[in-house]
């Protein structure tokens, strides 16, 4: 085609110079070259069809390549949350396995507790009931006292839970005012008791002499005031109802004999 136009532009400077130029040369080097533009632009034509044609192939490819890398994808993430799922769904057993555990430990301690509880109560009963038996071995002199009402039974039961708190031991007795009847006057009267039980009735001195329970009587004081207040009043409580109790008697007399001598020594 650069050819046809360089042969052109030849003739028509020669047209222009040599008055005998014959025109017919001009007119079929443009037949000629009408001829060869068409066949250019065919040619053209042809490439730009293959050109968009290999474009649209190439975007087909690019289209697929791109489905076949978002499938991939999806199937790694489908994967991926498959093994989240085991994942969550193994730690989700673990978990309850471990709660079963716990709680199965938690029966097994509650078991062990309440056994030792028992164990425990069954100890203290039987030193309360030792020493329930042990006291009355001989007769006992005492006051039961009846509480009428649901409100001052409340105010008295707190009162006493207070006040007898060192005692260990909460008993429901039969009272008798006859010895000799074998018929209760009252039943279910409650008592306190301190047992002879070391781990329950952490006050208990032990077996022990007049003169070692007196020295601690002299020294010991609680929130319901000194010990020995309570000997002596207990002491005239009972000369009051004519019980002359020989022990409680002798354990007031050596008390008031240390509380003397105490005296004397800080005088």
């Amino acid at each position: 085609m650069e050819a046809l136009l360089s042969q052109f532009t030849l003739l028509s400077n020669q047209a222009l110079e040599d008055k005998n130029f014959d025109p017919s040369t001009i007119e079929e080097l443009m037949k000629f070259f009408e001829v060869e533009a068409h066949r250019s632009w065919a040619a053209l034509d042809v490439e730009q069809k293959n050109a968009v044609e290999e474009a649209e192939i190439s975007m087909r490819e690019a289209e697929d390549y791109l489905n076949l890398v978002m499938e991939r994808a999806m199937d790694d993430f489908r994967s991926f949350e498959g093994e989240l799922g085991q994942a969550a769904k193994a730690e989700l057993e673990s978990l309850v396995k471990e709660a079963k555990a716990a709680k199965k430990r938690g029966k097994l301690i509650e078991s062990a507790a309440t056994i030792a509880s028992k164990k425990y109560m069954e100890a203290a009963l039987s030193s309360a009931t030792a020493s329930v038996k042990s006291a009355f071995k001989g007769s006992k002199w005492g006051v039961a006292y009846k509480v009428s009402g649901e409100e001052d039974e409340q105010i008295a039961l707190e009162y006493l839970e207070v006040r007898e708190k060192q005692y260990d031991v909460k008993a429901y007795l039969d009272a008798f005012t006859d010895l000799e009847s074998t018929t209760p006057e009252v039943s279910g009267v409650m008592v306190y008791i301190a047992s002879s039980d070391k781990m329950s009735n952490k006050n208990y001195l032990g077996p022990a002499s007049l003169e070692e329970m007196a020295n601690q009587i002299v020294h010991a004081e609680g929130p319901s005031g000194p010990n020995r207040d309570y000997l002596f009043h207990l002491e005239k409580a009972l000369l009051q109802l004519g019980c002359e109790d020989n022990h409680v008697m002798e354990l007031a007399k050596v008390v008031r004999q240390k509380l003397s001598q105490s005296k004397e020594t800080d005088s």
